[in-house]
């Protein structure tokens, strides 16, 4: 029984031992840690707090760590974005922790400065804060619009000057406000902490009209992201062509698209891209085979993974195996977007420069990354020369823009910009059909000998749509055209004709296409009309 006893205290006293050995191992890893920030040794001190997040998951500095690694890579600066998510991750999983509230200031500050940059969107947050519950987030967010020429905030700004605190602190950003001063200096830290004392001036951002959000994480589009990402490549061909819709459509449209599926889905598709048609009298729909073409290209091509990666935050923006990811890189973005860029070449470590020559453009892209939080497509030196009087012009048009370039070669000579047709007003059933009237100068046409004489042939399809594309009536029509000579022709100059469909009243869209029957000239002509 003795032997028990003395057996049992001194296992006790060994898990004891070994606890306060593991609990001062934990604490000098941290305290390492800790040093290593407070020497500005931001780079070596963001990996040891991470070791520290790893090595000890249960341990009650979990929460501290994660603060300091947020507030190193702020510190670092070169990736804002990824200090805002980190502040946001501990807010999310340590909601109680007393770092929350500064992590929420650090956000605050670190808005103003991305948006002062340029990243407007970090404005929706700063708007956000403005109507918080805590005092504390709305006098931060307050005096951070201020200083960005925001005159949203001057309600909560004004409710401080009564403070002694804050008097001297909002004063002159009200008087700026006020009187739309751009560049009133004030006694101010840097974005988003009050009472250091460091001056700074208040300035107007460049108002750049950007997509909302094309960067502020919260947003519905980085939703949308996240909903469709995998942590392996078993991608389906719907999962793909949604992905890429999600390339090409804004936030609104991409959201009727996605809540759908079936044979709602494919019929939205449908009607979408048949809006696209450039050829819509015929079969074949040019711009959704390119489309198509395009997403298997992206897929194939641009969706290599790699797997060198080891980052706690932002993962999702890189094509790693094991994290949830996008089915192509940045460049694959470009590609369904833009198309076939007209030069690739090498732009450092896992970066190319896309050359758009015919848009007057190029991009720096990274591979092996998205572009979700704006990391990965960069303006080139072309677009910096072109675009140097316009800032953010290309990242507005081209880089956060959501659309899909598609330039038809009919190879031919396309005269449809001088077909006019007489839609003024409503077109009237009479008889039981409408007449559409339509007008082409001769000259658009070869003139060819017929028989002594001078004729214009040519092909005339019509094709008649509803308002959701499908199509309702159709006429084929050979036309030949005959006058005695050519000089007739110069006489008359304009061609007149006029198309007879038996349509109810309602709304539809028409699609015209003439063709010269002796030389390779089409036009191509699209319109909405009404009958009543």
């Amino acid at each position: 029984m003795h032997k028990k006893i003395c057996f049992t205290l001194s296992m006790a006293a060994f898990i004891f031992s070994a606890a306060v050995s593991m609990a001062a191992s934990e604490n000098e890893q941290f305290d390492k840690a800790k040093d290593l920030s407070i020497n500005r040794q931001w780079d070596s001190a963001i990996e040891a707090f991470d070791r520290f997040i790893s090595d000890y998951p249960q341990s009650a500095l979990q929460d501290d760590a994660l603060f300091w690694t947020a507030y190193c890579l702020e510190k670092k600066g070169d990736n804002l974005i990824e200090a805002y998510m980190a502040f946001e991750q501990l807010i999310r999983d340590f909601p109680t922790s007393v770092w929350a509230d500064d992590a929420r200031m650090h956000q605050i500050g670190l808005a103003e400065t991305m948006v002062r940059r340029g990243n407007e969107d970090f404005s929706v947050f700063l708007n956000e804060m403005l109507e918080a519950e805590d005092v504390n987030y709305r006098q931060q967010a307050a005096m951070a619009l201020g200083r960005l020429g925001d005159a949203k905030a001057l309600p909560v700004l004004e409710s401080m000057q009564n403070n002694p605190t804050f008097a001297n602190l909002v004063q002159p950003i009200i008087d700026a406000l006020r009187t739309s001063e751009p560049s009133a200096t004030i006694k101010q830290e840097q974005p988003g902490y009050i009472g250091l004392g460091v001056e700074q001036s208040i300035e107007k951002p460049k108002k750049v009209k950007k997509e909302r959000s094309f960067l502020f994480f919260k947003t519905t589009r980085y939703k949308q992201y996240r909903a469709m990402l995998r942590d392996d490549d078993s991608w389906t061909e719907e999962e793909l062509v949604l992905f890429g819709m999600w390339e090409i459509l804004d936030t609104d449209l991409f959201k009727e698209l996605s809540a759908l599926d079936g044979f709602d889905r494919q019929e939205w598709l449908r009607k979408y891209w048949k809006s696209q048609d450039p050829t819509p009298t015929t079969d074949t729909n040019e711009a959704y085979d390119e489309f198509i073409s395009r997403v298997h290209k992206a897929k194939a091509e641009y969706g290599e993974r790699w797997n060198a990666r080891h980052l706690r935050f932002l993962r999702d923006q890189f094509i790693r195996d094991g994290w949830l990811h996008a089915p192509w890189d940045a460049r694959g973005e470009l590609y369904i977007k833009y198309g076939e860029p007209d030069f690739i070449s090498p732009h450092g470590f896992q970066q190319q420069l896309w050359e758009y020559n015919r848009y007057k453009v190029d991009f720096i892209v990274s591979q092996y990354m998205t572009n979700i939080y704006g990391q990965a497509i960069f303006p080139g030196p072309l677009s910096d020369e072109v675009h140097k009087q316009a800032p953010y012009y290309v990242e507005h048009n081209f880089i956060f823009k959501k659309e899909f370039k598609f330039g038809m070669d009919y190879g031919t000579h396309d005269f449809i910009e001088n077909l006019k047709i007489d839609s003024d007003k409503p077109f009237n059933v009479v008889n039981h059909e409408i007449v559409i009237p339509y007008s082409i100068p001769a000259k658009e046409f070869k003139m060819i000998d017929k028989n002594g004489q001078s004729a214009i042939e040519y092909q005339e399809d019509v094709v008649i749509f509803n308002t959701d594309w499908q199509p309702v009536w159709q006429t084929h029509h050979f036309r030949q055209l005959v006058q005695a000579n050519k000089k007739d022709w110069k006489k008359n100059k304009e061609i007149r004709m006029e198309i007879k469909l038996p349509l109810s009243p309602g709304d539809y869209l028409m699609a015209i296409r003439l063709k010269d029957a002796h030389r390779d000239d089409i036009g191509i002509f699209k319109m909405d009309f009404r009958v009543k």
